[in-house]
């Protein structure tokens, strides 16, 4: 949304049903008005709701395998093996918020992308372009364990990976009202000072614009984010005879949950099976 150029289309209108107009103002630039300044303005600031989670699952995905044995003979076996994950986060606006100048917002990232952005970053309102952002964690594992005579154990290390959407309103809150000149006298004045939420009222159209009273109004999009991260690792592990035939029941050791606690909720939960 071109937030100004809208307010400009709907003064404009405004005139035009009264016999048309020359001016209008909003920002105490337009000097035509200037003995008029502390009657009209807008004072426009941005700002955000609460988030949405839409979807989010967990995949349990191998990252690495390896086996030892068979053996004639008992042994040791030590698994050791370090992963390198990419946690990956991005956000983008449907619609851009612009009036005239360059405007950040910062933003409280979901607790489920708390790693990947550290817990706030700034989104600009002038663009729809998705932007990104990544990060690495390491995930180390160690394991001693026993191989028993003539089997073979397979051991895998597998990383819980969970995948999210997110939305967020975010808003440009506009409060007061403008100034519009009249080419003639209607009801005995050339210049009006219009409420921003009546002009709304009577002439937007648009699903994003939202009259809070009749001197405020919110010009709403959507935030739209997205992340993949790793939650958690473990080890598994599978014994077989040497006919090929399973040993005993394969079993899950040495949990391990993400550092920065990038999704609290599957932190708390079993692990899905493999």
């Amino acid at each position: 949304m071109e937030i100004i150029e809208m307010i400009g289309d709907w003064t404009n209108e405004w005139m035009n049903q009264r016999g048309g107009g020359n001016n209008w103002d909003w920002d105490h630039t337009n000097s035509t008005f200037q003995d008029y300044y502390n009657r009209y303005g807008l004072d426009l600031y941005p700002t955000s709701g609460d988030y949405q989670i839409q979807n989010q699952h967990t995949n349990s995905k191998k990252v690495y395998q390896t086996t030892y044995g068979p053996n004639d003979y008992p042994s040791e076996a030590t698994f050791q093996h370090t992963y390198t994950q990419e946690d990956t986060f991005s956000w983008s606006l449907e619609e851009k918020l612009s009036y005239g100048k360059d405007v950040s917002i910062g933003v409280v990232a979901p607790d489920i992308f708390t790693a990947s952005t550290g817990r706030r970053f700034e989104i600009s309102l002038t663009t729809t372009q998705e932007q990104k952002r990544s990060d690495k964690t390491e995930w180390s594992q160690q394991q001693t364990f026993h191989v028993p005579q003539n089997e073979k154990v397979a051991v895998e290390m597998i990383v819980e990976e969970v995948e999210a959407n997110a939305t967020k309103d975010v808003s440009v809150v506009a409060t007061g009202s403008v100034a519009a000149g009249l080419n003639r006298k209607w009801n005995g004045h050339y210049f009006w000072f219009l409420p921003i939420g009546e002009l709304a009222s009577e002439f937007s159209t648009h699903p994003g614009v939202k009259v809070k009273n009749s001197h405020k109004v919110e010009f709403t999009t959507k935030l739209d984010m997205s992340g993949t991260a790793g939650v958690n690792s473990r080890i598994r592990i599978k014994s077989e005879d040497q006919a090929g035939k399973e040993a005993e029941s394969p079993r899950t050791v040495n949990h391990i949950q993400h550092p920065d606690q990038l999704l609290v909720g599957a932190q708390t939960q079993k692990p899905s099976a493999d």
